[in-house]
């Protein structure tokens, strides 16, 4: 059940990715082709922070719980050490 979970949240996670990508695509080669957004450029901008979203949450599913087993959760840029100050704040 864990790794369908994990799978699931992934999957989830990476076609919002690729929509927000679409979007991206479509206003960079057509921007006139939607009429209610007059700030492109804007526009573009939420579209990439949401895809910065996703991908984050891509990585931290990828880094903390690998594909749903302990053993292959990949090694963190934290140490314990790290964790554990991070607790103070």
């Amino acid at each position: 059940m864990r790794n369908r979970m994990i799978s699931v949240l992934l999957q989830h996670a990476e076609a919002n990715l690729v929509k927000h990508k679409l979007n991206v695509e479509v206003f960079l080669n057509n921007p006139t082709g939607v009429a209610e957004h007059s700030d492109y450029l804007e526009t573009i901008q939420n579209e990439l922070d949401k895809m910065a979203h996703w991908e984050d949450q891509i990585h931290v599913i990828e880094k903390w719980f690998g594909d749903g087993n302990e053993d292959n959760k990949k090694e963190s840029y934290w140490t314990s050490a790290d964790l554990n100050d991070r607790d103070e704040l």
